[in-house]
């Protein structure tokens, strides 16, 4: 079961008030550099990546805090990014596959 599916059926059964909001993530954080590793490495070859110039808005970090989901849903996550990759990239090739 994804780390999303867990959270949204703990949130389902939680003791918490209505329109409760809480973070669900990783835990930690990833550069986009790493992750482009990670996804070179899952694919088997390198990856075609244009650069370009820092946009207006780009953001140099983001991150979610997950202890809120912790105290109130009983939640961690389970899956790592590579898992999390690993199954959205077979996804995207199946989804190719059939097109």
């Amino acid at each position: 079961m994804s780390d999303v599916v867990a959270a949204n059926l703990a949130a389902g059964v939680a003791d918490t008030a209505p329109g409760t909001v809480v973070n669900i993530a990783g835990g930690g954080s990833a550069t986009v550099n790493s992750l482009l590793g990670v996804l070179a490495d899952i694919a088997g070859r390198p990856l075609d990546i244009e650069r370009l110039p820092e946009q207006p808005g780009d953001v140099r970090a983001t991150g979610g805090t997950i202890e809120r989901a912790q105290a109130l849903l009983g939640w961690s996550p389970r899956v790592s990014i590579r898992e999390g990759l690993e199954a959205q990239f077979a996804f995207q090739a199946a989804q190719r596959v059939g097109a």
